[in-house]
């Protein structure tokens, strides 16, 4: 455990290996070379249920005040010698095959060799029949936090329920644990979408509607000053491929036809051409089905490719779903590699690039690590489990410092299991520059948004590589991790007016990441969910109601004053406070985050578990 400007971990957690008789020992244990073991393990938090039914709430990531320890499951420990080492390395071998622990902390557990409760003095839980071989002086933990499980899902598929849980604790794709060697073991963001050469079938599919709309019958050759010309050049020049974007702007195109009155001759032809192209109707085949007052809604029952519900479908964010107009071959075309010149966005330095579709991931799991040497004691200290009065401190006054022999009946790791992973916290509110009163924004082109009507949708994180076996970046392929639900209903006057205080709390979101390397710099995008119900103009277009639209802002890590020099950090939870002034750095697409920054952040590294209301200040804009 860190104080002070440190991390304070919220695990105090040791492990206890009771020994079993000398009998026991005898007759069970596999080999003259390991020892036959019961095994504790503490937690130092108040327990109780951690089930919650939404992502990255304070339940998902352990950051209510008082935590409420959620149970760890997926328990892999890695046995050592690495005699006067003080940790295990990348460089030394297991003695052993990982083993690997039913979950701990869950009253529901009925594993045969295990006590599914936790001691109340202790906050630990004994496994018993565990081998360890002689010489071990050190282990490598890994854990994750007890899965919560969706509601709601009973009707999606098994792929689209594997999605949702994914989306409610978070994931990574883990390797190496098996062999168990730390030069081999590692954790890298999961992609929701892994080609990089193939485009989703479902952002092909709308490209290719999209594209019978445009090549509409003569609707090309009007020119350009005509109505008709007009309303073409606009449907050639979208950049957003998502379905909400792409039905707002079909709507708007339904809208002006049926306007269009005064058409005559092979005016109306093309017309009803566009129209009838739009596939409206009720039949399967049909793409579209219209309301009351002419409103249109994706057909439900369209028997495509289900791409009425694209990107959403595959987990990613709406601006990631871009598309292209190639005049030459007038087609539409999905956007893979995501560069500015593709997607047409205009005033920028050449040659900068979005996120690719295949590395948006999801945010991390709560996960659990340490890597420790070991104390042992010759006598079975059960009796400090099974009392329940002996705390942790008076269980480990009976141990001392050396490797595991055969004299050896009880073990503990020395070093409390701590998070691996790191936790950003992100505050936001509006403010405009020139009344602090005013609760509006301008947009690109100088039109005022309601800060009541720009909902946070979604937090990206760029940046994220894949760590090695200590939890340290080790990557070079570099992911953006996309947190799409929210702790609460969040807009940019919510937090106006907040101290944070208890009479006047801020409405946080929580979102897990892993550690980023010293000095390495941090670019956030923050979507928001244009709830007004007119168009907001950002730079690649316009941000129909109900549609997406995205703000940039930067942590600098040269710049931050804690040690080590981290943006986020194992067991640390980084806080930002943001404020957005102006919309005219706003995206309808990802941006790339080469571009202006749109919210200036206050920005400080606390304990994960606060031991009061003072951040440590890391840097201010």
């Amino acid at each position: 455990m860190r104080y002070g400007n440190g991390i304070m971990t919220l695990l105090t957690a040791v492990l206890l290996m009771a020994g079993c008789s000398e009998e026991q020992q005898t007759t069970d244990s596999p080999a003259t070379g390991s020892q036959l073991v019961e095994l504790a393990l503490a937690v130092g938090t108040s327990t109780g249920d951690g089930g919650t039914t939404t992502r990255m709430t304070e339940a998902i990531v352990q950051g209510q005040t008082s935590p409420v320890f959620r149970g760890i499951q997926d328990i892999v420990m890695i046995p050592f010698n690495i005699s006067d080492a003080d940790a295990v390395g990348s460089s030394h071998s297991p003695l052993a095959a990982k083993v690997e622990l039913p979950a701990m902390g869950i009253p529901t557990v009925t594993t045969a060799n295990t006590i599914s409760t936790l001691n109340s003095a202790s906050n630990s839980q004994l496994y018993q029949g565990l081998t360890v071989p002689n010489t071990t002086n050190a282990f490598l933990f890994y854990g994750k936090a007890t899965d919560a499980t969706p509601t709601g899902i009973e009707s999606l598929s098994d792929d689209e329920k594997a999605m949702k849980k994914k989306q409610l604790n978070g994931s990574f794709t883990i390797t190496g644990l098996d062999a168990g060697a730390p030069s081999g073991i590692g954790f890298s963001p999961e992609t929701f979408y892994g080609s990089d050469a193939v485009a989703p079938a479902a952002a092909t599919a709308m490209a290719d509607y999209v594209t019978g709309i445009c090549n509409t019958e003569n609707w090309s050759a009007q020119g350009e000053n005509t109505t008709l010309g007009i309303l073409y050049a606009k449907m050639t020049s979208l950049t957003v491929g998502s379905s909400p974007n792409v039905l707002a702007v079909l709507q708007n195109l339904y809208s002006k036809l049926l306007t269009l009155t005064e058409l005559t001759g092979d005016l109306v032809t093309i017309k009803e051409k566009i129209i009838a192209n739009m596939k409206i109707g009720s039949a399967a085949t049909d793409v579209l089905t219209e309301g009351t007052n002419h409103a249109l809604s994706w057909n439900p029952d369209y028997s495509s490719t289900k791409f009425i519900d694209y990107p959403a479908s595959l987990g990613l964010p709406d601006g990631a779903a871009t598309l292209k107009w190639d005049g030459t071959n007038k087609k539409y075309n999905p956007v893979l590699d995501g560069s500015i010149d593709n997607i047409g966005i205009v005033g920028n330095k050449d040659n900068l690039t979005q996120v690719p579709l295949n590395r948006y991931a999801y945010p991390v799991p709560l996960y659990y690590y340490v890597n420790s040497k070991v104390m042992v004691s010759e006598s079975t200290q059960s009796e400090y489990y099974n009392d329940n009065t002996s705390d942790w401190s008076a269980v480990l006054a009976q141990y001392t410092t050396n490797p595991v022999s055969e004299n050896v009946h009880s073990i503990a790791l020395i070093k409390p299991v701590q998070y691996a992973v790191s936790r950003l916290d992100v505050i936001l509110w509006g403010v405009n520059a020139l009344d602090a009163d005013a609760e509006t924004l301008t947009d690109d082109v100088g039109e005022t948004v309601q800060m009541s009507d720009l909902q946070l949708t979604g937090i990206l994180v760029s940046g994220q590589k894949a760590v090695d076996f200590s939890f340290s970046p080790a990557g070079t392929d570099t992911y953006t991790l996309y947190d799409n639900t929210m702790n609460a209903t969040i807009n940019l006057t919510t937090n106006r007016g907040k101290d944070g205080s208890s009479e006047k709390p801020y409405s946080i979101n929580h979102t897990l990441v892993l550690p980023t390397a010293e000095g390495e710099d941090v670019y956030l995008f923050f979507e928001f969910q244009n709830n007004s119900t007119k168009d907001i103009s950002v730079k690649g277009g316009l941000v129909p109601p109900g549609c997406k639209l995205y703000l940039c802002g930067k942590i600098e890590g040269a710049e931050t004053i804690n040690n080590p020099k981290q943006v986020f950090a194992s067991d640390a939870a980084t806080v930002i406070k943001g404020t957005v002034s102006t919309l005219e750095n706003a995206y309808n697409v990802v941006p790339p985050r080469e571009t202006g920054i749109s919210i200036k952040l206050q920005v400080g590294v606390k304990d994960w578990v606060s031991k009061g209301t003072t951040d440590h200040p890391v840097y201010n804009w």
